[in-house]
Formats: structure tokens, sequence, C-alpha cells
């Protein structure tokens, strides 16, 4: 992490048996790696070099990073729940403070219901 922190965060219900099947396949190895190749862990820019790959066929542009898909991620999530707490957890900030900043960055923190339905004065 970050902060040096070890911290947990919820797996998905959508990944969970993936990883099940993963763990208990019978041809792996003590020395498996979960994103490695052949025994081995991936090169050190491998995930960067295929996001990169895919940002360009799709053409997003060079401000999608690695680091976009957990944006992403953040703003399906918190879209769907409005659940700011979890959220903080997941995404490990310190402070609600810190995540209301975060969303605030997103274009997340407009109060449309407010903005909608404020009575005419």
């Amino acid at each position: 992490a970050k902060n040096d922190e070890q911290q947990f965060v919820t797996i998905p219900n959508q990944l969970i048996n993936p990883l099940k099947e993963w763990i208990t396949d019978k041809k792996r190895t003590t020395s498996d790696y979960l994103f490695g190749e052949n025994g081995k862990p991936r090169k050190i820019n491998y995930f960067y070099t295929h996001c990169k790959k895919i940002t360009e066929a799709l053409h997003i542009g060079n401000d999608a990073t690695l680091y976009s898909w957990k944006h992403t991620g953040a703003v399906f999530f918190y879209k769907q729940t409005k659940d700011i707490v979890s959220l903080q957890r997941q995404i490990r900030h310190a402070n609600l403070s810190e995540t209301q900043g975060y969303l605030h960055s997103l274009g997340l923190t407009e109060n449309q219901v407010a903005k909608d339905n404020f009575p005419t004065i």
C-alpha cells in the first residue's frame, strides 16, 4: 500500500469463483503466480504495456493509465450504491474527507437531488 499499512479489501463476488477455481486447480503448484506465466512473475512493465495497447486500440488517449481502472471502479461503485463509507474502505482512504475529495475530483459530489428538486423561492 502507498501508506505502508497492511489493509484488506473486499473481493467482489464476480471475482471470487474464478479465484477459487484457480486456487483449487490440481495442475497448480506452490510456485505458480496468480498473474504470472510459466511459474514466473510478470515483468515489471507487463501490465502497463498491455493497458497502453488497450487504450490505444480504443482511442482513449494518454490520460488513461492503470490507475484509471481504480477510478472507473470507484465511479461505478459510488453511482450504484452511494455508499461513501464502503467506498472509503475499499479504496483504503484513511478518512471520509479524503474520499469526499476524491469523489469531488471525479465530478461525483454534485447534489443532483437538491439541484433538481429545490423549491423556487
